[in-house]
């Protein structure tokens, strides 16, 4: 939402200036740490289906609602099952999504770990 007012921007120093410049760009920072750390939780395929529906949507919204953006006329049908179809393939994609084969690895790992550091007792093998 914020590049669409900077597109406005006639001058290089009139857009070093502007603060939605650092807001944009800080933004985009945090959103690829928020979307980095989602990966490292659960499945990539959800996490980036997430991250792209919550980048569409809301833009969409206060497009329509502040920013004076129309949808055409007899195309609010169309407008709608556009959003109910990526809310549902999001939900879908959650869902249903495989975690990646790196968390069996890690836990197979944490499990020699503790073995390692808590050995078996002779008596009991």
């Amino acid at each position: 939402m914020a590049a669409r007012p900077l597109a406005a921007v006639h001058s290089f120093e009139a857009l070093l200036l502007h603060p939605l410049l650092y807001l944009l760009v800080a933004h985009s920072v945090v959103g690829q740490l928020l979307l980095g750390l989602a990966m490292q939780r659960g499945s990539t395929t959800a996490a980036v289906a997430a991250m792209d529906a919550a980048g569409a949507v809301p833009a969409a919204i206060i497009g329509l609602l502040f920013l004076g953006d129309q949808i055409w006329p007899g195309r609010e049908w169309l407008a709608m099952v556009g959003f109910l179809v990526t809310l549902a393939a999001v939900i879908g994609l959650t869902r249903y999504a495989e975690p990646q084969h790196h968390h069996e690895v890690a836990a197979v790992r944490q499990r020699r770990t503790v073995r390692l550091h808590h050995p078996v007792p002779a008596a009991r093998r």
